[in-house]
């Protein structure tokens, strides 16, 4: 007996095959970027290279990745975005300095687990100006989700002041990491580096 497909699922069918072409190119335009801004660096490449090294528009670049740095911010956006849902996931008992402990040591793993790529986005934004600033912008994004946690116990000036600290410290801890090829274990280090703070006056 011959089963017919629906009308519905010849377009569930559709949707599905759209998606995965569309990831498909997303990673092709990736991986060329990446490459390129390790073989060049990064104001030496155009989009239109990455784009036509792939074969889409320019326009696909722009309407995938927001504009050519996020090419290299893609995978950034995409950890804020876990870190957040992370500190929203309150587990019982947890106060609000438990939570964030647990979400940045959760992010910590994350990162042991992609460092390879992690790695290399570190030396193509190290080596661009307009990179490092591009990062510092988006760090704001961190910051601002850890004082909305902690806020949640503490007066708006601590909590500020807290995850101002907090995201000094998670930088020079990452920082370190990188530059020692992220050999080490970063969930270790971001526990040392968490018992040099407390939320306590």
């Amino acid at each position: 007996m011959t089963v017919q497909k629906t009308k519905s699922d010849g377009d569930i069918e559709k949707v599905g095959l759209r998606a995965a072409r569309m990831q498909r190119v997303r990673l092709a335009l990736r991986q060329e970027a990446i490459r390129r801004f390790e073989a060049r660096g990064y104001e030496a490449v155009t989009v239109d290279a990455i784009a036509e090294a792939v074969g889409v528009s320019r326009r696909t670049i722009f309407r995938y990745f927001g504009g050519k740095d996020g090419l290299v911010f893609d995978g950034a956006r995409q950890r804020l975005d876990a870190f957040q849902q992370s500190l929203a996931r309150a587990l019982p008992d947890e106060d609000a300095w438990a939570r964030v402990r647990r979400a940045l040591l959760e992010t910590a793993a994350v990162h042991m687990a992609e460092r390879q790529t992690l790695l290399r986005e570190y030396h193509i934004i190290r080596a661009s100006h307009e990179l490092v600033g591009r990062e510092l912008e988006l760090d704001l994004g961190w910051e601002a989700a850890l004082a909305a946690c902690l806020a949640d116990d503490l007066d708006p000036w601590r909590s500020d002041l807290l995850a101002g600290a907090l995201m000094g410290l998670s930088r020079a801890t990452i920082r370190r990491w990188c530059e020692g090829g992220c050999q080490s274990d970063l969930v270790s280090d971001g526990v040392r580096a968490l018992a040099l703070i407390s939320p306590t006056p």
